[in-house]
């Protein structure tokens, strides 16, 4: 039986190994995450004040990876926003409230759901009753609200879908002045729903 030679045996070993290298370098790039944007609503119903609240125009910057559903950053912008309610079901009662991020959100989007987590900080700028204002500089959750979205239906980042969650309101500072403790009082420790509606820009 005849080995091959030492230089065969070279040139075969090289060939497997320059083989090998090429199907490393020709195995398809893995995709960075993409930026989608969208415009939007954002409502919430304060479950403990009888108060619906309106935040439009909404906007969104989503980095999602498709490939690996993973979604690294969820960025919102929302304005301020106004409600009026009947506080106990009598008195008019106006509110004007502010709702910023505390940090990123992050999560995933698979096979057409979404499901997201992060918080966010609540300020009461104002509060009223019969239109009165009165401004409240400092009236604000003494720690962020955790929120945990999930999509109702499909949630297509192409195209943008709906997100809701149930989250609670943590207590708020004595900055909310005479209406601190009834604040505290009726949104302490009540399940609130929030609903975002997201529609991309192309």
């Amino acid at each position: 039986m005849r080995f091959p030679s030492t230089a065969t045996a070279r040139l075969t070993t090289g060939a497997l190994a320059t083989t090998a290298a090429l199907a490393l370098v020709c195995q398809p790039a893995h995709a960075a995450p993409r930026e989608y944007d969208y415009s939007g609503t954002v409502q919430t119903t304060i479950t403990g004040l009888g108060a619906d609240i309106a935040f439009t125009p909404t906007t969104a910057k989503v980095d999602a990876d498709l490939d690996t559903g993973q979604v690294s950053s969820v960025k919102i912008s929302l304005p301020e926003a106004r409600s009026s309610f009947n506080l106990f079901g009598v008195l008019p009662t106006n509110i004007k409230v502010k709702i910023t991020q505390a940090g990123d959100f992050t999560g995933t989007v698979k096979a057409g759901a979404a499901d997201i987590t992060g918080a966010v900080d609540i300020q009461i700028l104002e509060t009223g009753h019969f239109g009165i204002p009165i401004p409240l500089p400092d009236c604000k959750t003494t720690k962020p609200a955790q929120l945990h979205l999930t999509s109702q239906g499909t949630f297509d980042p192409a195209t943008g879908g709906t997100l809701t969650a149930k989250y609670q309101i943590p207590e708020v500072s004595w900055g909310c002045l005479f209406d601190t403790p009834v604040i505290n009082a009726l949104v302490g420790g009540k399940d609130n729903s929030l609903t975002v509606k997201l529609t991309a820009q192309n």
